[in-house]
């Protein structure tokens, strides 16, 4: 019997807390905390107490960083910049996408 790996997906709308996002990414919490206080992702701070919570975009953001970081051996710097230009070619296709459609 032939059994496979099955990445887990983030549910859209769901929020994870720091520990549970870090072991849906593997990352550490205090990697987490320095991608957070270099504003490579954002958290949702959760009313009353403010507690630090991960959405489905932090979640994929973090996974990215983490495999750039491990195959490329990047800096945060430059892992922020790559993500900038990822996002910017996520924008020019979608807007592509529209134009062809008209």
């Amino acid at each position: 019997m032939r059994s496979e790996l099955t990445l887990f997906q983030p549910h859209p709308g769901t929020l994870y807390s720091l520990e549970v996002t870090s072991d849906l990414t593997g990352a550490t919490r205090h990697s987490i905390l320095v991608y957070c206080r270099q504003r490579l992702i954002e958290p949702v701070f959760l009313p009353p107490f403010g507690v630090m919570a991960f959405d489905e975009q932090a979640i994929r953001a973090i996974r990215q960083i983490e495999r750039l970081r491990a195959e490329f051996d990047l800096n945060p710097s430059a892992i922020k910049m790559i993500a900038g230009l990822l996002e910017e070619l996520h924008r020019l296709r979608t807007e592509l996408a529209y134009w062809q459609r008209l």
